[in-house]
């Protein structure tokens, strides 16, 4: 059998440009490495999560308490499955408020759950 050998030049003709990306901000922002278009997100969680939320979101994170047991939060967000499925993660302890997309994605999930039962 013979051996070819292929030279292949390479040549960059594009110049690159560096643009500014802040990882932290990125990862806030996603959920479960899932990307999407940002929308803001309103979500009520029971006052045992707020150790979850400022992990999550860190110590900028406006927190407004709702009432003794629980609080909101209003964050900007990729609408993905990544957020569905984090949100759906705390089950009756966590309430999205807004947008209706998600509301409505929440309640058709939690109604194929409950048939399953």
């Amino acid at each position: 059998m013979e051996s070819v050998s292929i030279k292949i030049k390479k040549t960059i003709e594009n110049t690159i440009e560096k643009t500014e990306f802040n990882v932290s901000e990125y990862v806030r922002k996603t959920f479960l490495m899932y990307s999407g278009e940002p929308e803001y997100i309103e979500i009520q969680f029971d006052n045992s999560l707020i150790n979850v939320i400022l992990d999550k979101f860190g110590q900028d994170i406006d927190i407004e308490k709702v009432d003794g047991n629980s609080f909101k939060i209003v964050f900007e967000a990729a609408v993905s499955d990544g957020l569905f499925r984090w949100v759906l993660s705390w089950g009756s302890d966590a309430k999205v408020l807004s947008p209706n997309s998600l509301i409505e994605r929440i309640k058709t999930e939690s109604h194929k759950v409950a048939n399953l039962y």
